[in-house]
This record gives structure tokens, sequence and C-alpha cells, in this order.
């Protein structure tokens, strides 16, 4: 039906004079329509911008009217009721909200584990691509509705309980061989650490060695100190360590701890297939030292520009480390990028509020990395400064970088226990990345063209843009909804907020 003749048939159930959607709405159809027909809603919601469409999605504004005949045009089209559209799609958000909760990773695994079968059989059992169950397994993406709804209809075909399914098997380890039998390994969280560290910059030989090495300069005070206080507190024994043309290696011989090790899933010899240890992967409190020792090694805190921080974990020559260590930062509430580049793969954090709560939650045992942290913290600033300039640098602000104990962490329990000099230098730039990340989580929240609004008619525009640092085209941007204040500018708008004794939200 032509579209034309849908806008003027003035007693048509749907025309553009009897007939308004909000954005929402607009969203529910586009999402019914993409289950029941399979198009995208970039082709629903044709020839718009998405993300001034989707800020609308919370308040209730009706859509433009190209959007209307878009869609009416559409729905006629397939023959669609646009009411019951509308509820579909609602029952769809909802559905993928509760499935969004579901711990996919585990499913699948128990999946294959309860029918004994491989991925390929798995999903001509389920209906679905058997390509995706890897990234499923190992939480790089979660099915879509489609797939979801086929897999929790095969759990139930078979009588089998999701919450079952939704729990971790973790395989407890007991071999024999020559050497008589080899028991498992009680995993502690400085063993995890150990063991991301070997996996970072180690590797185990069949003769029984295990190696790390790292850089000479970098390195050396991650050597000296805290592998050779782990390697002591949990095997009680030395390491030797030799620094030969700038590169530190700290070696351990024992037979016994590198079958244990191997039986965990560490290789001996070249390190293919790298992975983390399922047993570390499943528990947050094992996961997060694994993920120090792994950074302190194999991991980097770099410039993404002057003075905006990263971090990075690889490159890795096998993609099957870098999805683990994906999978691992997504467990305990990070948002990492994922890059592949020819042979190589990498994991990244880029927000610098994500790389605040990466030290905060996960922190580091490297004084290279805890130097460079600290100095952009303290000057917003992240150079590409060599390890010795950053120590003398910090010196200049009264700051020891080797009297700090370690495992560094970004928070207030652990600051506190520093000395009074570095509590004093510290603590205040602490407290002011805490406000940073509460202003942060209400600037999503803000209906900013109202707050806008208000302060224009309290305040005259002179003194807002005199107080905010900022000039008139700006301060109308954010009235007309055409963008939102950055987080520095929400900072100054809450300081000026409280200063007035206004409420922000």
């Amino acid at each position: 039906m032509d579209i034309n003749a849908i806008s003027i048939e003035k007693t048509a159930k749907y025309s553009l004079d009897s007939y308004a959607l909000t954005t929402m709405n607009c969203f529910y159809i586009a999402k019914a329509l993409k289950v029941k027909h399979n198009i995208p809603i970039t082709k629903t919601l044709a020839n718009v911008n998405l993300n001034e469409f989707y800020e609308g999605l919370n308040n209730n504004i009706n859509c433009n009217g190209k959007i209307l005949e878009d869609i009416l045009s559409l729905t006629t089209m397939l023959k669609e009721n646009i009411d019951k559209l509308i509820i579909e799609g609602k029952n769809i958000i909802n559905e993928e909200l509760l499935f969004k909760k579901i711990n996919w990773s585990d499913v699948i695994s128990n999946l294959k584990y309860t029918f004994n079968i491989k991925n390929k059989d798995l999903g001509k059992h389920i209906g679905c691509n058997y390509k995706n169950f890897s990234y499923w397994e190992i939480g790089i993406k979660n099915p879509n509705y489609n797939n979801s709804k086929l897999i929790l209809g095969f759990i139930d075909k078979n009588g089998l309980n999701l919450y079952d399914l939704s729990k971790p098997s973790i395989k407890k380890y007991t071999y024999k061989d020559k050497y008589g039998e080899v028991e498992s390994i009680n995993i502690t969280p400085e063993f995890s650490e150990f063991i991301g560290i070997v996996n970072g910059d180690g590797s185990i030989t069949k003769g029984g060695m295990i190696r790390i090495t790292g850089n000479g300069v970098e390195d050396l005070m991650h050597h000296k100190i805290r592998i050779t206080s782990l390697v002591k507190k949990l095997f009680n024994k030395d390491i030797n360590k030799k620094l030969i043309n700038s590169v530190v290696a700290s070696t351990l011989t024992s037979r016994y701890l590198s079958k244990q090790l191997e039986n965990i899933g560490l290789p001996m010899g070249k390190k293919d297939n790298l992975r983390i240890p399922k047993i570390i992967l499943y528990d947050n409190n094992l996961l997060k030292p694994y993920l120090r020792g792994l950074f302190d090694t194999d991991g980097t805190i770099c410039r993404r520009n002057k003075f905006n921080a990263r971090i990075g974990y690889g490159s890795f020559k096998g993609e099957t480390l870098t999805r683990d260590v994906f999978s691992g930062l997504k467990k305990i509430g990070f948002n990492p990028k994922y890059s592949l580049h020819k042979d190589r793969s990498r994991v990244e954090i880029i927000n610098d509020l994500d790389v605040v709560r990466f030290f905060e939650k996960v922190g580091s045992c490297n004084y290279s990395k805890i130097c460079r942290f600290i100095y952009w913290r303290l000057n917003n600033i992240c150079p590409s400064y060599d390890y010795d300039t950053f120590v003398s640098k910090l010196k200049e602000q009264s700051i020891e970088i080797e009297m700090i104990t370690v495992p560094f962490f970004w928070n207030k329990e652990y600051i506190s226990s520093l000395n009074i000099k570095l509590r004093s230098v510290l603590i205040p730039r602490l407290e002011e990345d805490k406000r940073r990340y509460k202003v942060s989580k209400i600037r999503k929240l803000v209906n900013w063209k109202e707050r806008t609004s208000f302060l224009k008619d309290k305040f005259n525009l002179k003194t807002l843009t005199k107080e905010l640092h900022c000039n008139y085209k700006t301060i109308w941007q954010w009235e007309t909804g055409a963008r939102i204040p950055s987080l520095g500018m929400c900072m100054q708008i809450n300081m000026f907020c409280n200063k007035n004794n206004i409420k922000l939200l």
C-alpha cells in the first residue's frame, strides 16, 4: 500500500492525523519486527540519528512524522497490528532483561558436559549456529533473543534444571605419574596471582624449571620484592635471580610443583592455547589476583592521549587467553575492548574511570605500573617517562615509591595504612576520584534540558557562563538537548549546585 494513501485516508485506523507513537513505542515495534521478521532495527527506524533517538526513549516524546510514516508503511506491508507489536516488543524487552541475568558461560559448558558432546553436535540438537557456542562459553557474547529461547526450550524439553546448569563445575585434580601421586593444590588468592605471573612472563620446562623474565629496569623491583616473597610464602623456597643484558630472570626448579601447575592447565614448553584455569575464572576472589599477576607481567598502563590513560593486556599470540581475560574483566564489572591485529590479540580498558576502578579492585604489585598510575592521578598527565624518571619526579612530590607496600590499591582502606606524608598527598586525589565516579553515575540520570532551564531561570546567563567557565552556545546546546555536559563540566555544575544548595538530580 502506498504510504501517501495512508496519510490521506482520514478514516484509516492508523492515519497520520489520528495516530501518535512515543519513541519508546517505536522501539518496541522495532524490537518485535526484528524478532518476528528478522528486520534490523536500523531498517525499521531508517534515516534516523539513533543516538538522538535513544536519548528520547525514557522521555514521553512523540516520534516525528517521518518515523511514523515509515513504521505505518512497513507494518501495513507486513499486515501487522501496531498495538499488538507494542505489547510483543514490551514482552521481548522484559524477557531479554531476564536472559541477561543467566550465566550462559556455565550453562553452555555444563550442557556439553552433561551430553558429552562438542559444539557442532550441540548446535544441531538446539538449532543454533555451532560457531557461536565458543563465544558464549567464554563470555565474549551472550545468545540473542531467538537463540536464548531455543536453548531454554532445549533445556526444558530434556527435563534439565537451569539453576543447576548455571553452577560452575569445578573439578578436583588428583594424578599419578612416575613421581607418585601429585596432590591437588589448594588455590589461594596469592597462588592465583603467582599463576597469573607465570602465564604472563613465565614458562615451565619439562625438567621442572619455572622461569619468569622481565625488563631489567621496569620489572626489577617486582622480581626482587613481590615474586621473591610469593615463592617463599607459597612454597618455602628461595628463588634465583639473574640480571643479564637488561633482562631480569627469576627461576625455581621443582618437578613436583611444575606437574601440579600442568595439571591445573598451565602448559609445559610452548605456551600454545594458554587459558585462565576454569577454577580461577569462575571465582572472583581468585580471578582478581590472577588478573593482577598477569597485568604486572604482560600488561601495561600507558597514555591514551596526554591526559588520559588506558590499561592493556597483550598483545598475545593466541586468542584463547585474550578471550579469557576479556571474559574475566567483564565478570568483575568492567567494559573492556577486544582487538585483533593480524596474528596478535589485545584487551584494553580505555575509560579513565574504569582505569581508576581497576587499581581500586585489582591493584598492582609492579612498581613501574604503580608509579605511572600515581603520577597520572596527581598530575592529570600520563607521560611516557622511563621508570627512573618517574621515581625521581615522584620524589619531588614527597613520594618514595619503593617504600609503598604491595599489593597497591587505590582505595581509602589501603591509602590510610600508608605513612602520614603519603596519606596527605594521596587522599585528596582519591576523594576527588570518588566524587568523579559519583557524578558520572548522576550524569546519566539528569534531565539536562530541564536542569539547564531551571539554572538559567534562577541565575542569569552571564552568571552561569562565568561560574561554569563556558560560553553561551554551550549552555544553549544543553538546554536544547543537542549535547550533554562532559564529566569534567558535570563536576563544575555539581560544585556550583552544592554551593547554592541546589540538588543536581
